[in-house]
């Protein structure tokens, strides 16, 4: 049997409602995106910055200057974090919240962990373990953390040769992460002191004042392991050492208290 005449007025108006829908969305959609875009209900008219110990609030708004009226709603996320990350180095992530009824951004800013302290007269430089000056400002100027001073202590570096645009130069990063985060794993993060003053030559003092002798960074992972051995010795001997000398691994030395 073939389909009545009202089965066919009835497809027809059901294609003719879908597709007057879809015209009306295809209207709808850039009209109300414009009515979002420019209605003053969804502009930021406030940004608070959510910091921790190295970056200021200050340091953040003037990055974000140019957003404090932009719209809340289309607000970009991933590009505000990628343009804060490249200018403030400190950043290691940066996270944002919305909140339409206030109109407030709030900017929660993640810095990088303190690994060790470098100091290098007149001034205390704080690193983290890629090398990145922490307590730097934007103006350049070098601010006092008292409450790190319990990190590892770094000493010997030339501030004009180590430093290259906010953190340490190639050669010194390889050896901070390398051979002194293996130490400070042996040693532990706190009274532990690195002289670095001649690459052939590392000394550590331990917090319980032991000299170590390390030489240059060839052989380190033999040396480390010599040293390793010596320690775990010494922990069970009433003997306090006073100096480890890993310098030739295979002929170590070790120097007692009188």
């Amino acid at each position: 049997a073939s389909p009545s005449p009202n089965w066919f007025k009835g497809s027809l108006m059901l294609r003719l409602r879908t597709r007057t829908k879809f015209i009306l969305l295809l209207i709808l959609l850039p009209v109300t995106y414009s009515m979002v875009a420019i209605h003053p209900f969804f502009k930021i008219r406030r940004i608070e910055v959510v910091s921790n110990k190295f970056v200021s609030k200050e340091c953040v708004l003037k990055v974000l200057s140019d957003h404090r009226s932009s719209n809340l709603v289309f607000f970009s996320r991933r590009r505000m974090r990628n343009r804060l990350k490249e200018q403030i180095p400190q950043l290691s992530t940066v996270h944002f919240h919305k909140t339409l009824l206030s109109h407030t951004l709030v900017v929660q800013l993640v810095e990088h962990v303190p690994f060790a302290t470098i100091v290098a007269y007149p001034y205390t430089y704080i690193i983290n373990g890629e090398g990145v000056v922490l307590n730097v400002d934007e103006k350049g100027r070098v601010n006092d953390f008292p409450e790190f001073g319990v990190l590892p202590i770094i000493t010997g570096l030339d501030p004009q040769k180590a430093f290259s645009q906010g953190r340490l130069s190639r050669r010194y990063i390889h050896l901070v992460k390398g051979s002194i985060r293996s130490l400070i794993k042996m040693f532990g993060n706190e009274g532990v002191k690195f002289n670095l003053s001649d690459l052939k030559d590392i000394r550590v003092l331990s917090k319980d004042l032991i000299e170590i002798r390390l030489g240059s960074t060839m052989d380190f992972e033999k040396k480390l392991y010599v040293l390793r051995a010596i320690m775990e010795f010494n922990a069970s001997s009433k003997e306090k050492m006073n100096e480890v000398d890993v310098r030739y691994p295979d002929y170590p030395t070790v120097r007692y208290h009188d």
